[in-house]
C-alpha cells in the first residue's frame, strides 16, 4: 500500500487493516562516494493493527495525518495508536 490520495482511500485502507497481521518491509541502500559500491539491506517485519471504533478513525481522518503514510497510519502516530505489535 501506498500513501492515499483521498481521504476516502485513507479510510479503506485503515478500514482494511483494522485487527488484521500485514508484513511491512522497510529497506535502504548506501553507495560509496565513487558510486561504484554499495550495500542494500531489508527487514521484514509483522505488523498487528488493533481493532479501534469508528469514531476514532473518524478523528485520525479528521486531522490528515494518515494521508501521508504508506496504508494510511503510522506506529507513531498518538493517540489514535493503530499498532499493537
Amino acid at each position: 500500500m501506498g500513501k492515499p490520495a483521498t481521504r476516502p482511500e485513507a479510510k479503506h485502507m485503515l478500514q482494511k487493516l483494522q485487527g488484521r497481521v500485514h508484513s511491512v518491509v522497510t529497506g535502504v541502500t548506501v553507495r560509496g562516494i565513487m558510486g561504484a559500491n554499495f550495500v542494500t539491506a531489508s527487514r521484514t517485519t509483522s505488523v498487528h493493527v488493533r481493532d479501534f471504533l469508528e469514531s476514532e478513525m473518524e478523528l485520525y481522518l479528521d486531522s490528515g495525518t494518515p494521508m501521508d503514510r504508506a496504508g494510511a497510519y503510522g506506529v507513531q502516530d498518538m493517540p489514535f495508536n493503530p499498532v499493537t505489535k
